[in-house]
């Protein structure tokens, strides 16, 4: 049996129990400084200079996007993109510029520059080496003359418009009124040039029903200036067609008229004309005229082909320039067909060029 103690309580046993009482009833509060701190953390991002990241409920933290990165990554995607459609606009250019110089197809006589027998190199060395084997027997017919037309027709001559066509015809009807006037022949060899050098008249008498007048589509502009290439071929016809008459002319005249820079031949080089033109001229006394538009024709004809400036002439692309050109061309061919000088006077210069 207990028997109760009627003695009051030790002075530390009721500190003890007051204590115990106090800390079951106050608030819980934090009680050192480093959780204090800890809390503020939770609280306030880091000032590192990025945005707060998002925590995850089961991987963690998601990997930070550098904004430098996106826009490296960004630029190389425009840069892909644009060189794409670089590409792409340069193939169509190149197919549209290829659809434009595509020659027509050529008639008879025609020379496209790939490799064929008829004008392979060393062609006209061989038709000049004939020339010189057959002259001292030919026959010489004092009353008659050879002239060769070399004529322009690449894609540049579109600024010349319809005055071609008619400037040559203008120049073939005062040629059969002088033949008229002084009871000369004159044959014709006629030809045409881009990518693609074409004979449309052989060394025909001038007179004759078969020279007929030259249209627009004979001369209509297409391809590029294979102007070196044409010119020796041209150079190798007239010699065998002169070759093959039964008597040489008196006078041989090449008329070259170009309106642009040589950009297109395949065999012969500036410099080999220019010793054909050379050849021709000290062995057989042939002659050159040489007509240019959109360039100084004189320096060209000089520095290129050997050409003495007085048988060259610098023309505007003008209707009333050309038309004045091919005028002063055929009173040149007069000239020299009747024994003086060709040369192109101030006046015709002048004219060509107003």
């Amino acid at each position: 049996m207990r028997v109760a103690s009627n003695s009051p309580p030790s002075a530390s046993t009721a500190a003890t129990r007051a204590t115990a009482a106090t800390a079951a009833t106050a608030p819980s509060k934090p009680t050192t400084r480093s959780t204090a701190a800890a809390a503020a953390a939770a609280k306030t991002p880091a000032r590192t200079g990025k945005a707060a990241q998002p925590v995850g409920t089961a991987g963690g933290p998601k990997p930070a996007l550098s904004l430098a990165n996106l826009e490296r990554e960004n630029q190389e995607l425009k840069d892909q993109v644009q060189a794409l459609f670089l590409a792409e606009q340069n193939r169509k250019l190149r197919a549209k510029i290829a659809r434009h110089q595509r020659p027509q197809r050529p008639s008879p006589g025609a020379f496209s520059f790939a490799p064929q027998a008829a004008h392979a190199p060393g062609c006209v060395e061989s038709a000049l080496a004939h020339l010189t084997a057959t002259r001292d027997a030919a026959v010489v017919n004092t009353k008659a003359a050879f002239v060769a037309m070399v004529i322009d027709r690449s894609g540049s001559m579109q600024s010349m418009g319809s005055e071609v066509a008619g400037g040559i015809n203008l120049f073939l009807d005062e040629q059969r009124k002088d033949d008229a006037k002084t009871g000369a022949t004159t044959s014709l060899l006629f030809s045409t040039f881009d990518t693609v050098y074409e004979k449309l008249h052989d060394g025909v008498d001038l007179r004759s029903p078969s020279v007929r007048s030259i249209t627009d589509a004979d001369v209509a502009p297409r391809g590029a200036t294979a102007l070196h290439d044409s010119m020796a071929f041209c150079l190798k016809d007239t010699a065998e067609a002169v070759a093959r008459l039964p008597a040489r002319p008196a006078k041989v005249i090449v008329y070259v008229l170009t309106d642009g820079a040589e950009n297109g031949s395949q065999v012969y080089t500036a410099a080999q004309v220019r010793v054909f033109l050379a050849t021709l001229k000290a062995e057989h006394g042939w002659e050159f005229i040489f007509a240019a538009a959109n360039q100084d024709a004189l320096a060209t004809g000089q520095q290129s082909f050997g050409l003495a400036q007085a048988d060259c002439l610098t023309y505007s692309a003008k209707p009333q320039a050309q038309r004045m050109q091919f005028a002063a061309m055929s009173s040149a061919v007069s000239r020299c067909k009747g024994g003086r000088s060709k040369a192109f006077t101030p006046a015709e210069r002048t004219q060509c060029t107003m």
